[in-house]
């Protein structure tokens, strides 16, 4: 389901990255990347000099992606297993973070400040995926999910500036958001 090519469809990743400028050598976090489906893409997005961490807490997931990467002779992709509220990496070290339909099962405070740890102070963005609140086939329950004003008025409080919001499919936003310019904290 996670590599479903009604997914790609729907949430192109190409497409979403061509959006993004990075300068040639970025580091770019997936954070709960799953099977890899914004991982892979974004090597290309890093240029050849970058590198994507794929962060994710389920070792089952991350072992697709490590076999992707076997297969695929993948060089600047590094899986990582660990909680996305305590990533191991060093602060303020990625250009991009990526957070696809993750958010809405998050400790949001926590989740908001580590990224912001992780980012770049001024030149760090966030791309964050979710799912609209309304119903749908597939995807979580509709009361835990966030509406795009909800999820926009989180990243405010923890000081993310806004750079674009937009529809990604007739279920999901994407917000981008440039990192916060002083060190937030969860609460």
């Amino acid at each position: 389901m996670l590599d479903d090519p009604e997914r790609v469809r729907r949430h192109d990743p190409a497409r979403l990255f061509s959006q993004i400028s990075l300068p040639d050598g970025a580091v770019v976090l997936d954070l709960g990347c799953g099977t890899g489906f914004f991982a892979l893409p974004a090597r290309a997005a890093a240029g050849r000099d970058g590198v994507v961490y794929a962060v994710d807490s389920n070792l089952s997931m991350l072992n697709v992606v490590k076999q992707k990467v076997r297969e695929g002779g993948v060089e600047n992709l590094c899986p990582i297993l660990s909680d996305v509220h305590r990533v191991p990496l060093q602060d303020h070290s990625a250009d991009l973070v990526i957070m696809a339909n993750i958010f809405h099962d998050l400790r949001r405070p926590d989740a908001l400040a580590e990224v912001g740890r992780l980012l770049k102070k001024r030149s760090g963005r966030l791309v964050l995926i979710e799912w609209k609140k309304i119903p749908t086939e597939r995807g979580p329950p509709v009361e835990i999910r966030l509406t795009q004003d909800e999820a926009t008025e989180f990243l405010r409080k923890f000081g993310y500036t806004i750079q674009s919001a937009f529809e990604t499919s007739p279920s999901h936003y994407c917000i981008i958001a440039q990192a916060p310019t002083t060190t937030v904290t969860s609460a």
